[in-house]
């Protein structure tokens, strides 16, 4: 990635979008989707949200507002537009990503020989980790004190640090501040219990992975998105489910999203469609599964900016 021109916080806006977007339009089991929704949150809410989360993301990545100012921003503007709480997890991954988009620098559109698309994406994705890596180990104390503002402020339901949910955030604000908390360290504190929490501490392996995986497919990504969701779902407990619902009810979950990848055409989809109705009869949703989907997709698609001038 040493040729070429430094990524336009514009084009990385429209990735976030885009990538939130196809996350949302996506049918997956118990998750918000076209024509399946939830009493408190709407496929619309999605929609409008994941334009949210593009524009917000234009000034992160422009280094106009610190990664979690972002977040924080964000869940401001979500709230005046709507009751629910349709992507806190993804904007606490997508932010410090699209800063690092916001840094690299993409191969031009035009004059780019692709000899082994493969190959291409691997020095993509590496150049993407490197990048997270940069940005993570830059984001201080303020960066931690916004998002915790930002998840107090949403109140997700699921929250399994009884400490952190029965604290006003004004303890927890001055605590990190007072201790400077750097924001990968206080991720560190929420990584036991939280998806989203343990994927940054991580330096998102799950989003890497999957990213290439995704990548590889070009404009075919789309098709792929269900079965990403499948995979990480399969591969890890989902903790919004374990917050709610228990961690025996996560793993059965888990087990189950297993067994539907084990099948192939119409007795895949009929095996979804029952894990769907089961999900939504119990109100169970895999939301940091979904979360970790769209940081995913986020990565294919910038990998694909970065390889092919194109997502």
């Amino acid at each position: 990635m040493d040729e070429g021109y430094m990524m336009e916080p514009a084009l990385v806006g429209r990735l976030v979008s885009l990538a939130a977007l196809l996350e949302c339009s996506v049918d997956k089991p118990g998750n918000v989707g076209p024509g399946k929704e939830y009493e408190d949150t709407t496929f619309q809410d999605y929609l409008i949200s994941s334009l949210v989360l593009g524009e917000t993301a234009v000034r992160v990545a422009g280094g106009d507002i610190p990664v979690g100012a972002g977040v924080e921003g964000y869940v401001d503007e979500i709230k005046m537009l709507m009751p629910g709480n349709p992507h806190l997890g993804t904007a606490i991954l997508l932010m410090p990503l699209a800063r690092a988009a916001g840094t690299l620098v993409s191969n031009p559109p035009n004059g780019h020989a692709i000899t082994d698309i493969t190959a291409d994406i691997t020095r993509a994705v590496e150049a993407i980790r490197s990048a997270i890596v940069g940005v993570l180990e830059g984001m201080d104390k303020e960066d931690a004190a916004a998002v915790c503002r930002a998840i107090k402020k949403m109140n997700p339901p699921g929250l399994m640090d009884p400490y952190f949910r029965d604290t006003p955030v004004e303890e927890l604000e001055r605590n990190i501040l007072a201790e400077n908390t750097t924001f990968l360290r206080w991720m560190e504190k929420g990584a036991e219990d939280d998806g989203v929490a343990r994927e940054i501490y991580d330096l998102y392996p799950i989003s890497l992975r999957h990213g290439a995986f995704l990548a590889g497919k070009g404009r075919r990504m789309r098709e792929y998105v269900q079965e990403t969701f499948l995979r990480i779902l399969a591969e890890n407990q989902d903790t919004f489910i374990a917050g709610i619902h228990g961690e025996r009810t996560a793993e059965n979950i888990s087990r189950w999203a297993g067994k539907i990848l084990s099948l192939t055409g119409d007795r895949r989809e009929e095996e979804i469609e029952k894990m769907d109705r089961y999900c939504r009869l119990r109100n169970i949703n895999p939301g940091t599964t979904a979360d970790l989907t769209a940081s995913s997709i986020f990565i294919g698609l910038l990998a694909c900016q970065l390889t092919e001038g194109r997502p």
